[in-house]
């Protein structure tokens, strides 16, 4: 075989341990894999991405976890999935390393997602399943794309509690934290001196999650690499990124703007980067929604007085039955879940809850 200089000097790279590591998560596991790679070294660990679909396989028994925990030193997951696996594998809690879901809706409050009435699938725009509850909510008032336009302004966002996330948000994120074991009250200081370290309400931008492995993995002694942040790629950025609105972005003190960013193809970084302007953006909304009846689709964030009152503020109250009205939703649970602090309390779920909890954390129309 040809000497290869490249492959041969991986096989000196550095590496802090030896320990044989597995990620479990949603759409952030991939983050927290790259992480551990690059404060560690060595091998790229095994990891998995999880709905809510794959932990009810695991929690019954219909998939086996057994191999990943035995032939694994350390395997990290996030609370909502060892809460609904621990009646199972509580024997293996010791190499159980819990790690947040970083959530955080205030950079984003307008953003929500659409389901399917008929059954519950999570519906997909031009932002893949990310929605604007403005765009949504003219559309099922029978409001056109120019007059909805029109609502994304001060006013409207004061009306709709746009500006009032912020606390919830920093305590929601803090007591994720504590789940896990894990004071996130500095960390969180420096992110937010760093400006808005979301690229939506549920992705997190890499530094973020580079600063959480590196604490967990100190607390548990472990050395490691930290001037190696830069190196890693913050893939996240690839998929679809939710602008802070400039006049959110007035109030928490960071640039805004109207921009919202497509996700590359296949999240690949040789992909040209996409953007739309918040007119295209409603008019190819539109034109996804164009496609069901206005009772087909539902969003569980409509049900909030606050856009009843919005209704009728805009001289539309006769939509109300088109906008609120769930009809009969029998709502699958195929992605992760999102913590949304609009709508619920923090706080660790108990051993016979972690369904409920998981259900509530992606509220919908039903709920």
């Amino acid at each position: 075989m040809e000497f290869d200089p490249q492959m041969e000097a991986h096989k000196f790279g550095i590496r802090t341990c030896d320990l044989r590591m597995a990620v479990l998560g949603n759409c952030q596991s991939g983050h927290v894999t790259r992480c551990l790679q690059a404060l560690l070294g060595g091998d790229w660990p095994m990891n998995e991405l999880i709905t809510l679909d794959v932990v009810e396989q695991m929690a019954d028994g219909r998939r086996d976890l057994t191999d990943w925990f035995e032939n694994h030193d350390k395997v990290f997951l996030q609370p909502w999935i060892w809460n609904a696996l621990k009646a199972r594998y509580g024997h293996m809690q010791q190499k159980v390393v819990l790690y947040p879901s970083v959530t955080f809706l205030a950079f984003h409050p307008d953003l929500v997602y659409v389901a399917t009435a008929r059954d519950g699938a999570v519906f997909v725009g031009p932002c893949g399943h990310y929605h604007s509850s403005l765009a949504f909510f003219a559309w099922k008032s029978g409001l056109s794309a120019t007059d909805a336009l029109k609502l994304y302004n001060r006013d409207i966002y004061q009306r709709l509690g746009f500006f009032d996330f912020w606390q919830s948000s920093c305590d929601t994120l803090r007591a994720e934290g504590q789940a896990c074991g894990l004071a996130l009250d500095s960390l969180l200081d420096r992110w937010i001196l760093q400006g808005c370290f979301m690229h939506s309400i549920n992705h997190p931008k890499v530094f973020v999650v580079f600063e959480i492995v590196a604490h967990l993995l100190q607390q548990l002694g472990i050395a490691t690499l930290l001037d190696s942040a830069p190196y890693v790629r913050d893939y996240l950025a690839d998929s679809h990124v939710w602008p802070v609105y400039p006049e959110i972005g007035e109030r928490l003190g960071i640039p805004g703007s109207y921009r919202f960013k497509l996700s590359a193809p296949g999240m690949r970084p040789d992909e040209p980067v996409r953007l739309l302007d918040l007119e295209n953006f409603i008019l190819q909304s539109y034109a996804a929604y164009s496609r069901y009846a206005p009772l087909e689709l539902v969003c569980g964030e409509l049900q909030d007085s606050r856009y009843r009152q919005l209704g009728l503020h805009l001289g539309i109250d006769d939509s109300q039955e088109r906008v609120t009205s769930s009809g009969d939703v029998a709502m699958s649970f195929q992605q992760s879940p999102v913590l949304e602090e609009r709508d619920r309390g923090t706080g660790n779920v108990s051993d016979h809850a972690w369904l409920d909890e998981a259900r509530q954390l992606f509220k919908t129309a039903s709920a």
